[in-house]
């Protein structure tokens, strides 16, 4: 019988599963090697050591959270379709991960970096689309924009099992009092 063998990608998606179901300690070198039922040597042929992996992990969350949330949303037609697509996105994002994934950044120096250029990137783009959407310069828009993605962050760590429902809910709510605001003084 033939040895089951992982490409790098199943072992960088075996890492994100681990992830989101056991939290950072599932990634450790003897740990993920247990869940795949494969030795060290098969890990070491795809990663020249466990930060590499750990790296690969975080960077295909990355991808997989940050990036492909954004392209997605973009392809709607205009800024109010825009934030909603984001909304959609957001809300098919897995917080076990996000909560997984910034406890490997408390961890290491050069993951913590690599979650700040999500953050920032994802606060970015949220500022992107108020300065659109509302027709506000950027600087007008960033703090409103900050605070969004902070209060996004928050249910997270807060509330990471936070029901769908909940979550548009609040969302909802946060859009209608970001709406008052930017609206405020025009009619």
């Amino acid at each position: 019988m033939k040895k089951r063998r992982l490409s790098k990608d199943d072992w960088l998606d075996l890492g994100l599963t681990a992830l989101s179901e056991d939290g950072a300690d599932a990634l450790k070198l003897d740990a993920i090697c247990a869940r795949a039922a494969l030795t060290k040597g098969s890990f070491y042929h795809h990663f020249k050591d466990h930060v590499a992996f750990l790296e690969g992990v975080v960077y295909a969350w990355k991808q997989a959270q940050t990036d492909n949330v954004i392209a997605e949303a973009q392809h709607a037609s205009n800024p109010d379709d825009i934030a909603n697509a984001l909304l959609e996105q957001a809300l098919e994002m897995d917080f076990a991960l996000e909560l997984g994934v910034r406890e490997l950044a408390r961890r290491n120096e050069t993951i913590d970096a690599i979650v700040k250029d999500v953050d920032e990137a994802r606060a970015g783009f949220m500022t992107q689309l108020y300065s659109q959407r509302f027709g506000r310069d950027e600087t007008e828009v960033k703090d409103a924009a900050f605070l969004e993605y902070a209060a996004f962050a928050g249910f997270m760590m807060l509330v990471p099992d936070m029901t769908t429902e909940k979550q548009r809910h609040l969302a909802n709510l946060y859009d209608d009092m970001v709406m008052t605001y930017f609206n405020r003084g025009t009619s």
